[in-house]
């Protein structure tokens, strides 16, 4: 058999739920092969000559899957005049949907969805400079943290600037864990080891799970910028009540680590394997 091109029949059921590469034709059974991604019906492929179907199918929690069938050219002719079903994608689409919806009667602000999917969800951030002498214009670290989380999606719904003091510290952090409007707050500065250094003694008494692996792996990356010296570092994160607390050193450079290797990605509903926006849909999205 001579290859040549071929459009895909519009009604074909394989057309509209994955990508078609070659379609054949043998004595007994019609071939198509298929690669998991979506393509409009009419998409040009190319005849080949093999006995085999290979079907690809995406599941929400173990991503693309494989299997092999064969299809008889009656069976093919009738799946012709079938419309298609609707794919996995519009599937979760409409559970997004419905969720929002869900979200909305129960008047939470932010709506997480229950299960994996694809769609990203903004966050409401509270960002958080711990100095001396920074204000507003001369904050560099805090400017950094919310130009970075705005480009990535999220909506910085507060931000201050307090002394190095437990006091100051605990009242706004205090404030925003208990605020439902604020998911996640990100701190600067007060990480180190000086007596002056105390974000993480005013974050304590909030703690409801610590996250060692946050501090852990930051200073794993530091390593490579900045040799031993990171152990000096006492960045961590936390998760009070619903709330996540990140606490960064003041460095930008130390700050910028964070936000491009740890946060921006963890922050992120369509990262995989898993995300803190999951945790977050479990303790505050709709359970069914």
């Amino acid at each position: 058999m001579s290859d040549r091109s071929v459009a895909v029949p519009e009604g074909m059921v394989f057309a509209r739920q994955a990508h078609v590469l070659a379609q054949a034709r043998s004595a007994d059974s019609t071939v198509v092969v298929v690669r998991a991604r979506s393509v409009a019906p009419g998409r040009k492929v190319v005849r080949q000559a093999t006995p085999v179907v290979k079907w690809a199918t995406r599941s929400a929690t173990q991503g693309p899957t494989v299997r092999l069938e064969r299809m008889a050219p009656a069976r093919m002719a009738r799946s012709q005049q079938t419309a298609p079903r609707r794919t996995m994608a519009a599937a979760r689409r409409a559970n997004v949907q419905r969720a929002q919806e869900a979200c909305k009667r129960q008047r939470i602000t932010t709506c997480y969805p229950a299960a994996m999917t694809t769609s990203f969800v903004s966050l409401h951030v509270a960002v958080l400079t711990i100095s001396d002498t920074r204000t507003l214009d001369t904050d560099i670290s805090g400017r950094l943290i919310a130009d970075t989380l705005c480009e990535a999606g999220h909506e910085i719904v507060a931000r201050n600037i307090v002394v190095d003091s437990i006091e100051p510290i605990r009242t706004s952090l205090r404030t925003w864990i208990d605020d439902p409007l604020v998911d996640i707050v990100v701190s600067s500065g007060g990480t180190g080891m000086t007596a002056r250094d105390v974000t993480p003694e005013a974050l304590a008494p909030f703690v409801t799970k610590a996250i060692p692996g946050f501090g852990e792996l930051f200073r794993w990356l530091s390593y490579a910028e900045i040799g031993s010296s990171t152990v000096q570092s006492r960045a961590e994160a936390a998760l009070c009540n619903e709330t996540f607390v990140f606490l960064l050193p003041g460095s930008p450079a130390a700050v910028r680590l964070a936000l491009d290797k740890i946060l921006v990605q963890q922050l992120d509903s369509r990262h995989r394997p898993c995300n803190f926006v999951e945790l977050l849909a479990r303790m505050r999205g709709p359970t069914s």
